[in-house]
């Protein structure tokens, strides 16, 4: 499936005008990683962790990368 934000927004056409979703050819059934540890399966390796003001934790559930923010802070997310 492919798709594309909304002009001026995000993927969800936040924003902007609505984006569009169109889907994709037939496959195997098997998803290749497009981020090295993209699917969180070897849990934080390969992800850097840069906190800007505030606390945060974050920890890998249950294959979802979860993050706790104070309201005063943000971290951005870069794999590595």
């Amino acid at each position: 499936m492919v798709t594309t934000g909304g002009a001026g927004g995000d993927l969800l056409g936040s924003g902007g005008r609505g984006g569009q979703s169109s889907g994709g050819e037939g496959g195997s059934g098997t998803v290749e990683n497009l981020i090295v540890n993209g699917d969180f399966a070897e849990g934080e390796a390969h992800w850097e962790f840069t906190p800007v003001g505030g606390a945060y934790m974050h920890a890998v559930i249950s294959g979802r990368l979860c993050v706790t923010l104070s309201s005063s802070g943000y971290v951005t997310l870069t794999a590595n």
